[in-house]
């Protein structure tokens, strides 16, 4: 039951950035949509091994580097 909703929340979350995906062109869009949905996963998978801080902490994480280091 978790992994189920897990893949649906983690499919719900690009769903909300889809005005400004639909612009990317194809490739560039299955990546932007398989990092999307991986990184979802992987914090659900933290959340389920060591808890909130631990998911909060690998968004964050993300972000950093999407955000900061990638400067996007």
């Amino acid at each position: 039951v978790f992994w189920a909703l897990a893949a649906l929340t983690s499919g719900l979350e690009p769903l909300t950035q889809w005005p400004d995906m639909a612009a990317t062109p194809g490739l560039a869009l299955a990546g932007r949509l398989a990092i999307a949905l991986g990184i979802n996963f992987v914090e659900a998978a933290a959340w389920r091994k060591w808890g909130l801080v631990a998911m909060i902490l690998v968004r964050a994480g993300f972000y950093f580097v999407w955000h900061v280091l990638y400067v996007h």
